[in-house]
């Protein structure tokens, strides 16, 4: 197997760490809040909901079968009780994409909190399509935190 060695003297290595300073500020420069954006939020509240839903179901048919009535209670006061709060929202942008509609990576960090309070804070990372001209929001399935930092095109 073929080794590549490059050498960098001088200017050439100023150069190279000029570029690189400069790729992650732009970088860091197309990372948005957008806590405040309700068509957003509306999105989110509905995939997160959507998420957790089936699994609240199934822990109920669960419960249900085992025959505990107190238990039964408990899982449904906590299902009815459930609140879905967003923390914070933010996007990535993509840097080489210069179109109105975006392939933009969400991070959105929120708590499911019960009239129990036995359920913790998490993130998740989605893919949407954002529509600029109209400010249009379409789920695109879910990412991760690798997709969200380096969100190139």
């Amino acid at each position: 197997m073929a080794e590549i060695q490059m050498k960098l003297n001088g200017w050439q290595a100023i150069v190279v760490i000029i570029i690189v300073i400069g790729l992650i500020v732009v970088r860091l420069a197309s990372f948005n809040d957008k806590t405040n954006n309700e068509e957003l939020i509306q999105e989110l509240e509905f995939q997160l909901m959507t998420e957790y839903f089936p699994d609240d179901v199934e822990h109920l048919k669960a419960v249900y079968e085992s025959g505990d009535d107190d238990e039964v209670s408990d899982t449904v006061e906590s299902i009815t009780t459930t609140e879905l709060t967003i923390l914070s929202v933010q996007t990535s942008s993509p840097l080489l994409s210069f179109s109105s509609n975006q392939k933009v990576i969400v991070k959105v960090v929120y708590s499911l909190d019960d009239a129990f309070g036995n359920r913790e804070q998490a993130t998740t990372y989605y893919r949407f399509k954002h529509g600029g001209l109209l400010n249009t929001w379409r789920h695109m399935g879910r990412s991760g935190k690798t997709s969200y930092y380096l969100n190139f095109l």
